[in-house]
């Protein structure tokens, strides 16, 4: 994942971002397209454009942006008059070409450059695999297969989890998002330098798991989006997407990834990671 700058995640979602910047997070920050498509001052063509790359995170935020913006039923009075035939709406301009190309030149060659060694990489795996089961054969040493009843999450969320995306702990001090390639908290009020560890010098304190070892996420604000459902996550619940988990507690916050089981502990007095 490229590393945001500081004040990229804010920019993402303020209305007062100029399209032209906009664009800029768009080509360079996938993960920012959550935050882009709702907000006011994105222009349609760059909405359309994102919404049409197909990510289901994107989708649902946009969703739930447009729900929230549905103007409310009165639930008395007279009914007003039906309105009359509702005139076409005119198709939205696809994306100018030259703005979806746009520094894309030197990305191109290091996308040219990753999937060329990947193709080495996958090779010499298979030369290997290849060899072992020649000699095996030959020596006649049984090859192990793997036992299919064995699953893939190293540490999965408990039965009962919730699907959620963006959630904050009863006391609205920790917040946390779950997207598909990493789960992440932020913490407001913290005594972490009082304790002796580790603290981020912004008013927020960010850390983070995605593939790997736990980390500080200093610069990025895991606080949800203008216009999203921010569920609150009760003490012994637990939340959930197909890759990372998140659980609730009084002592404070644990996310992990299922299928590595790598994760973090956050609370007001302190972190540790596993």
């Amino acid at each position: 994942m490229d590393i945001i700058p500081g004040d990229g995640a804010n920019a993402a979602s303020s209305p007062e971002t100029s399209p032209e910047r906009l664009e800029e997070l768009a080509d360079n920050y996938p993960e920012l397209h959550a935050r882009i498509v709702v907000n006011p001052a994105c222009p349609e063509g760059l909405r359309q454009w994102i919404l049409s790359l197909g990510s289901s995170e994107v989708r649902r935020a946009w969703e739930q942006h447009r729900s929230a913006q549905q103007p409310q039923q009165p639930t008395g009075g007279p009914m007003p008059p039906a309105a009359g035939p509702v005139p076409p709406q005119p198709e939205v301009p696809p994306r100018p070409m030259a703005q979806q190309k746009r520094n894309r030149g030197p990305r191109a060659i290091l996308v040219l450059v990753l999937v060329l060694v990947a193709l080495y990489m996958l090779y010499q795996c298979a030369y290997g695999v290849l060899t072992t089961l020649s000699d095996n054969r030959h020596s006649g040493t049984a090859v192990d297969t793997p036992d299919p009843s064995v699953g893939d999450l190293v540490r999965p969320a408990p039965e009962g989890a919730v699907d959620a995306f963006w959630l904050q702990s009863p006391s609205q001090n920790i917040s946390c998002e779950l997207h598909d390639d990493i789960v992440g908290c932020s913490v407001a009020e913290r005594y972490y330098v009082e304790a002796g560890q580790e603290d981020c010098s912004q008013s927020l304190f960010s850390i983070g798991v995605a593939d790997g070892e736990a980390s500080l996420s200093c610069g990025n604000d895991f606080i949800g989006s203008a216009g999203g459902e921010l569920i609150t996550l009760e003490y012994g619940s637990t939340a959930a997407n197909d890759t990372f988990a998140c659980t609730s507690e009084e002592s404070g916050m644990t996310c992990w990834n299922q299928v590595t089981g790598s994760g973090f502990t956050v609370s007001r007095n302190g972190y540790s990671v596993f």
